[in-house]
């Protein structure tokens, strides 16, 4: 009996899947079947080797038919459950016990496409074969075109890191997992996959880090810890300010190409709004990370492994030379025994001409990236706070 009612499962949700798009395949019912005629003409033509004249309308409006049928099955065929999209979070609620977890889908696993690929050089040798076409880091572009590049530094707005790995986890996912099309021609069939567009991810990693932050609050809750709190302080509420903010910040800025935290350390390409990821990208992307990968061992001050820290470090060498510099200048500070956050915002203000409010952010910004990446140590002593370095 078991086994009839797993069976009978997959039936019931293709009928409503069915049932769901009823309107659109009844008003493909007679144009199909027209085009179908039409195209099995042609085809009994062709293997009877008469001559005859097609006119080109004809083919084209045939064409056009039998693709938007394909499409629609398609639709039929995702409200079914068969989407490689990530799981949809609007179908959960985070409080519930038995809701999926915020990690679904974003796991180390999730992004390989089987298992231990990323230890065979055969892998990292033909990226594209699994994560579509491979995008440049800026730094690549400089050298091509032989130009000097900005002294760039990352905006005060990007307060953490730990959010940029669940971004690339999902771009990882969605690109991996893009549907496939087949291209039916004179020449034979060609396969190609659905692009990734900015959009899409930035709608997707916000639906994502949504979850994520409501679910790390009701583990919180039930465990009697903080930790979740302290590791989704970047992520969003799902309020349309806040997911705005995260998207514009943590993943791409619509408006100007470029801008976001994956695309300017490099993990990211935006090609005319087509998402593309790095090698770089791809590097950090299949880093396991603790939160993410070994929830059992959180810790409130590990968000990154050592070695995605590095990876940070070194994307930040290649593609944020005035992030590498401000990092040096503070340590440099903190060394010579300038270490409250008072201080350090003064000695901001004297070297990049910035006003009080300006260089605020860019101090608290750059020492809580740094406090990720274990650059600098944070003591607070009743409401007195100083920096030390490990």
């Amino acid at each position: 009996m078991a086994d009839d009612n797993d069976e009978a499962e997959p039936l019931q949700d293709w009928l409503k899947a069915m049932k769901k798009n009823e309107t659109e395949l009844d008003g493909m019912t007679s144009p199909l079947s027209l085009a179908n005629q039409f195209a099995q003409t042609l085809a009994n033509a062709k293997a009877a080797e008469l001559d005859i004249m097609v006119p080109e309308l004809a083919r084209e409006w045939a064409s056009e038919v039998i693709q938007d049928f394909a499409f629609l099955v398609a639709d039929v065929a995702r409200d079914a459950g068969m989407s490689s999209r990530l799981i949809n979070r609007d179908l959960f609620d985070p409080n519930k016990h038995e809701a999926i977890e915020w990690n679904e889908g974003i796991q180390f696993d999730d992004v390989l496409p089987y298992p231990e690929a990323n230890t065979e050089p055969e892998f990292w040798e033909d990226l594209e074969d699994n994560y579509q076409d491979i995008g440049d880091e800026p730094s690549s572009m400089w050298r091509f075109f032989q130009k000097t590049p900005p002294d760039l530094r990352l905006s005060g707005q990007y307060n953490r890191l730990f959010p940029l790995k669940i971004v690339m986890r999902v771009a990882a996912n969605l690109l991996m997992n893009a549907e496939k099309y087949t291209v039916e021609g004179e020449d034979g069939a060609e396969t190609a996959q659905n692009p990734l567009f900015l959009e899409d991810l930035r709608l997707e990693c916000a639906n994502v880090a949504r979850y994520a932050k409501a679910r790390m609050a009701w583990l919180d809750s039930n465990n009697g810890t903080e930790f979740g709190t302290w590791f989704s302080v970047a992520l969003t509420d799902g309020t349309k300010k806040q997911n705005e903010r995260f998207m514009s910040q943590f993943v791409g800025s619509v408006r100007n190409s470029g801008q976001g935290l994956p695309f300017e350390l490099g993990f990211l390409e935006n090609d005319d709004g087509i998402v593309k990821i790095t090698k770089s990208g791809v590097e950090f992307t299949l880093e396991k990370n603790p939160i993410i990968d070994s929830e059992e061992d959180w810790n409130e001050k590990a968000t990154l492994s050592k070695q995605e820290k590095l990876l940070l470090m070194r994307a930040i060498d290649r593609n944020a030379a005035g992030e590498g510099k401000l990092i040096r200048y503070i340590i440099n500070w903190i060394k010579a025994g300038t270490n409250t956050p008072k201080e350090i915002e003064k000695e901001i203000i004297e070297a990049y001409d910035l006003n009080s409010t300006e260089a605020s952010l860019a101090r608290t910004g750059a020492l809580a990236r740094m406090q990720e990446l274990g650059l600098v140590l944070r003591n607070k002593s009743g409401r007195n706070v100083t920096y030390e370095l490990p």
